[in-house]
């Protein structure tokens, strides 16, 4: 087994309708799947002769569900190892945000990292739980705006 030690992004590929429908009908079929089962058995055809099953436990059909969803909506999917670090340029492409406003951020201690040399790595478990603190800041604020907005009658 190959262990993947660097980010893997990969855009969803243009998709026909006939193979939107394959995609959404193999998410639907793991989905029940994971619903009543313990483990399920994929089968792989290659050509019209040669086929291979193989026994997955749930947490792998789950995955595997997940992929699916994404390509079925058209999103693009990152693979990361979960004790990986990040260098600054990794980390502000995942948030979706500018080097130095990250860089602002690491040194106003809002997210934490370690210096290796002179650059700057961040734990995936610290960008994660920075960005789920993002999100929630995001949210009071859209709330706070919306009660401004409805103190002022302004309704939309």
């Amino acid at each position: 087994m190959r262990v993947i030690d660097e980010v893997r992004e990969a855009a969803a590929p243009p998709l026909n309708e006939g193979e939107m429908d394959s995609i959404r009908s193999a998410q639907q079929t793991i989905v029940a799947a994971l619903a009543c089962a313990c483990s399920a058995s994929i089968t792989f055809a290659a050509g019209s002769r040669q086929q291979t099953s193989v026994e997955l436990p749930l947490v792998a059909l789950n995955v595997i569900s997940q992929v699916l969803t994404a390509l079925a909506e058209g999103r693009s999917l990152v693979l990361i190892p979960a004790t990986r670090e990040m260098t600054t340029v990794e980390a502000a492409r995942l948030l979706g945000v500018s080097r130095p406003f990250l860089i602002k951020e690491m040194e106003a201690g809002r997210l934490k990292y370690h210096k290796v040399g002179a650059h700057r790595r961040i734990a995936l478990e610290d960008l994660r739980s920075y960005a789920e603190q993002m999100q929630a800041r995001q949210y009071r604020a859209l709330e706070r705006m919306t009660v401004d907005a409805q103190e002022l009658g302004l309704d939309y």
